[in-house]
């Protein structure tokens, strides 16, 4: 997430992919909150950008953190997609 808003994309798609196969080869291992977070960051690298399906992966985003069990949890993970930046990057 740091890296996606100083502008490195190229190591916020590294790490993105990174915990994306680890997810996916470990599921039982991350909380729901885990996969916002993911989602999030996936949704942050495409917006910042500029691929041509960064809006849908950012309702992707949503639904993930509005499916977030714990309620603080939720919160938390709805804030953070609330908050910049979001624009893609020149």
């Amino acid at each position: 997430t740091v890296a996606v808003t100083i502008g490195r994309l190229d190591v916020a798609a590294a790490h993105a992919a990174r915990c994306s196969e680890l997810v996916s080869s470990h599921p039982d291992d991350f909380a729901d909150w885990d996969r916002a977070f993911l989602a999030e960051l996936l949704a942050r690298v495409a917006a910042r950008s500029g691929a041509a399906d960064a809006a849908s992966l950012r309702e992707a985003a949503v639904r993930a953190a509005s499916g977030v069990a714990d309620e603080q949890d939720r919160r938390i993970c709805l804030e953070r997609l609330e908050a910049g930046p979001w624009e893609a990057l020149a």
